[in-house]
């Protein structure tokens, strides 16, 4: 779905705060370490993990979405993109020091992700998982309810604008449990999370709250490139984003302001092996 428009995706999606890549530096992140970033999209955060990691090694779903991070990396030579998908690319077993997945993950089925992705680690490697979770913040709180009405007007299936408060995410997210728990708390879930325990130790969670500013143009690219908007049909995708627009430049002049919570849950692989069931 997102490879249909590689560049709108690149232009809209909002990136990661510097704090969340120096906490990975802090737990062993550093040049020599070698990475394996699943679903790496059009390269937002790869090039955060460049500058702070050694081999880069990009995992992309999308051919078109590969073929914008490959030219928007092309100074960062550490970085390799390539084509396919996590769950049956030929990739080596117990190489790399991190997994590492921004807003990703969560389309891979869980049963045999977590397992995969301990294989793929040495012995003291680490996963870390990342996303950006919308929170209550910023100028677009005020718009809620006139572009509720129009979701459910124009768009219905797409269901409320609603946004939980940063300081609940982030409580959500540090209840405890293993990684895979802790992130079908914070990113969306398609399936229950399975007991990772014996595979993953205890996670470390971090969040980092942080607020962007668009213009209505990107604004409206935003809102565009995320995947309930994009299921839509073209034509009603461009009226009801329209409309929004409208409001944006009435009730707020053209400028808003939006909120994120960035989160990290970072887990170290037990040193006990994996059994081949669980490695897919």
């Amino acid at each position: 779905m997102f490879d249909t428009d590689a560049l709108g995706y690149d232009r809209a999606r909002p990136g990661y705060p510097d704090a969340l890549f120096e906490d990975l530096r802090s737990r062993g992140l550093d040049p020599g370490c070698s990475v394996l970033e699943v679903g790496c999209g059009t390269g937002q955060a790869t090039r955060d993990l460049a500058r702070v990691a050694g081999e880069v090694t990009g995992i992309e779903l999308g051919a078109e979405l590969a073929a914008v991070a490959r030219k928007n990396l092309l100074d960062c030579p550490n970085v390799r993109v390539v084509v396919g998908a996590f769950e049956d690319m030929r990739v080596p077993t117990n190489h790399f020091d991190l997994l590492f997945s921004a807003t990703a993950f969560h389309w891979i089925d869980p049963e045999l992700a977590f397992g995969r992705a301990a294989s793929l680690l040495v012995p003291s490697g680490w996963l870390a998982l990342v996303t950006n979770v919308h929170v209550d913040g910023g100028t677009h709180a005020s718009i809620h309810a006139e572009v509720t009405a129009l979701q459910e007007a124009m768009a219905p299936e797409l269901g409320e604008w609603t946004f939980r408060t940063a300081p609940d995410v982030a409580s959500e997210a540090r209840r405890g449990g293993d990684i895979a728990h802790v992130w079908a708390r914070v990113e969306r879930s398609f399936h229950p999370p399975p007991d990772v325990a014996a595979v993953f130790g205890p996670p470390y969670v971090g969040t980092y709250e942080w607020t962007a500013t668009y213009d209505t143009a990107m604004f409206l690219a935003m809102l565009g490139s995320q995947s309930a908007y994009l299921a839509l049909d073209p034509g009603r995708r461009a009226r009801l984003l329209q409309a929004v627009g409208d409001v944006v430049e009435r009730r707020l002049g053209g400028v808003v302001t939006k909120t994120y919570l960035a989160v990290l849950a970072a887990a170290p692989v037990r040193a006990s092996p994996v059994p081949p069931s669980a490695t897919g």
